[in-house]
Parts: structure tokens; sequence; C-alpha cells
């Protein structure tokens, strides 16, 4: 049986603070990391790999949409079957994987067949292994979040992207650096996370009739939010695209730098994604709508307030922030910074709608609210 509401609420609000620990942990050794990546490789190899990474954030976007994002919604509504709903998580995955394994190989010969310059030379079983470690890792460290287990999901990430900027600052002494070597450490990284969380796995249990109701209610709420999601990336992503078409990998490397840097605004998008949703399903489910608008406009207010101070300060301060930790062939493109801090103003407010549309099953107004805005 569920506790009260403000009781229930009040275990989100501590799930929430855990989010926010976890997330800074995670978006401050990404920050990192790509800080050190961009410096090690230089602005045109980093160029490159940024190119390869839209990729691989392409397929996590879908997989977020497709599988994650029903994690989290519904986990709460399956609390008396969820070994059964977990299992069913786990199904989704798998099948995704496999599309995602197809979808590589497909775009991987059709680049080799262009004979794309940047793409030639290009390790495609590392990719495939980054693409599955990648995923599989992100979707046990959401599960915690929906048990309440945050802290295995803490100890994944902090082996996960932990260790992967000591590995990345080791190799880079001993050995250089190049794209190849980068693509293995981040599989490696996410294989060592994914051995963690396996310690703590749901069990596997299948229920005819219990399985088709949650597949179907894991379809219906992705049906709309992985082509909204497709939309999403494609308008997020479409200056990098043209800017690799037209001006080449370092036209991408500068543009990717400034988005590490505003990229500590992901602290909040993310951790959002973590605990606000679970909290908006069960908000909903006790007290209807108005609890519901109550609980999405305070999480809009805090969160809105931080983000827009953020990226007023990141915007001030960007030409220092460049002299401080780029290298010196990064500084003429600081000005980035100003147009990513304007446009995650923007995006931040969109996550709370988002969430709210989720939870009311609403996942075809996502979609047309996302194509109006790509168009």
């Amino acid at each position: 049986m569920f506790t009260t509401l403000p009781k229930k609420l009040w275990i989100i609000n501590k799930e929430a603070n855990w989010a926010l620990i976890d997330q800074s942990v995670v978006s401050g050794f990404n920050f990192l990391f790509s800080i050190l990546l961009a410096n090690y490789l230089g602005l045109k190899l980093f160029g490159v790999f940024s190119l390869i990474w839209m990729i691989v954030l392409l397929l996590n976007n879908i997989q977020v949409a497709a599988v994650i994002q029903p994690l989290m919604t519904l986990s709460a509504k399956y609390q008396k079957h969820k070994d059964n709903f977990y299992t069913c998580i786990l199904l989704f995955h798998i099948i995704f994987l496999i599309f995602t394994l197809a979808l590589s190989l497909l775009v991987h010969y059709l680049l080799m067949a262009l004979e794309v310059g940047w793409y030639v030379e290009m390790p495609i079983t590392l990719i495939l292994a980054v693409l599955v470690l990648f995923q599989t890792q992100d979707l046990l460290r959401r599960y915690y979040f929906a048990e309440a287990q945050q802290v295995n999901s803490f100890i994944s990430d902090i082996i996960t992207y932990g260790g992967r900027i000591l590995i990345l600052m080791a190799v880079n002494y001993l050995y250089g650096l190049d794209i190849e070597t980068t693509l293995l450490i981040i599989s490696s990284s996410s294989l060592l996370g994914c051995f963690i969380a396996l310690k703590h796995h749901p069990i596997i249990s299948l229920n005819k009739n219990v399985t088709y109701h949650i597949s179907r209610d894991i379809l219906n709420v992705s049906k709309w939010l992985v082509p909204s999601s497709l939309v999403q990336w494609f308008s997020g992503q479409i200056y990098f695209l043209v800017a690799g078409i037209l001006l080449g990998p370092v036209s991408v490397g500068a543009l990717k730098a400034g988005q590490s840097v505003i990229g500590v605004t992901n602290i909040l998008f993310q951790a959002m994604e973590n605990f606000a949703a679970k909290g908006a399903s069960i908000a909903y489910q006790y007290e209807g709508y108005a609890s519901l608008n109550n609980y999405l406009k305070r999480i809009s207010i805090y969160g809105g307030s931080i983000t827009v101070a953020v990226c007023v300060a990141l915007i001030i301060s960007s030409d220092q922030i460049y002299s401080l930790i780029f290298r010196e062939e990064y500084h003429e493109y600081s000005w980035i910074i100003s147009w990513l801090g304007v446009t995650s103003i923007f995006i931040f407010f969109s996550f709370p709608l988002s969430i709210g549309l989720r939870t009311l099953n609403k996942s075809s107004l996502i979609f047309k609210f996302n194509l109006i805005l790509g168009l």
C-alpha cells in the first residue's frame, strides 16, 4: 500500500536531493572529461569525435524516450507488479539495442560508401560497444532511481564517470590520445559501471496478463515520445550537422566546446528526469490535476531561477572561462556561450511541461509542441 501523499512527496523530495547530488557528480565529471578531451585531442580531432558522439547521443535520446521515460513515469503505477514491470523494461531495452546495432551498421556502411573523409577509418566495433554499454549503464542507474536506491546509482556513476577521467588522464600521459583510444576508454568505464550495478538487479518475472498491460502502457507512453525526441534532437543539432558539412570538424569542435561549458545546466535537466516524473505521477494519482499542477509549478520556479542565474553568469564570464580552461585555439569562439545560454533557458522550461503531459498520458502533444518549435 502507498503511504499518504504528504509523506510520499517528502520521500520524493529526499530522492530529489539524491538526484541532484548524483547528477552534479555526473555532470561535473562529464564537464571535466569534455574539457580534458578538447585539450588533449585539439580542435579538429575533438570535432571529429563530437560528430561520432552526436550519433551516440541520438540513439541514446531515442532509448530515453522509448524505455527510460516510460520506466520513470510508470514505476509508481506498477509497484504491486514491479518485478514484472522491470522485466518488461529490460526486454524493451534489449529490443532497442538490437535496433541500435542494426541502424548503426547501416549508417556505418552508408558513410563508408559515400567516402565521408572524417569517417573513413572509424572503428565500428568500438562504436557499437560504446552504444551498447553506455545505454545499458544509463538504464541501470535510472532503475535504481525508480526503486529509490539512489546510493547504488551513485556508486555506479562514480565508477563509470570518475573512472573514465582517471583512465583518460593516465592513457594520455603514458601514450597520448586518439579517437579510437577515447572510444575504448568510454566503453570500458561503462562496462565497469554495469558490473557494479548488476549486483542488485531486479528479479526476472513474467505474467502473461500483467505483461500485456505493462507493455501496452509502455508503448502508449513512448509512441509519441520517440518521434518527439527525434524532432527535438534534429532541431537542437542541426547547427552542428550543417557546420560539419559546410565548414568541417573544426567548427563542430568549437561548438561542442561551448556546449561543454553550458552543459553545467544539465545538472537540473537530468536530475528532473530522475525524480520529477515519479513525483508528478504520485501527485496526480493521489489528488489529481490540481496537485500535479502545483508540483510542476514549484519545480519550474525553483529550477528556472537557478538555470537563469547560472546561464547569465556563464554568458558574462565567457571570455575568462575560455582563457582558463581551453587551449588558445579555442579562445576566439567564446561568443558561442551567449547563444547556447539563452537556448538553455528556454529548454529548461519545456521540461516541466513535458513531464506533466507524460503523466497525463498526452505524449502526442509533446510531439506536436516539439515539431512546432523545430520548425
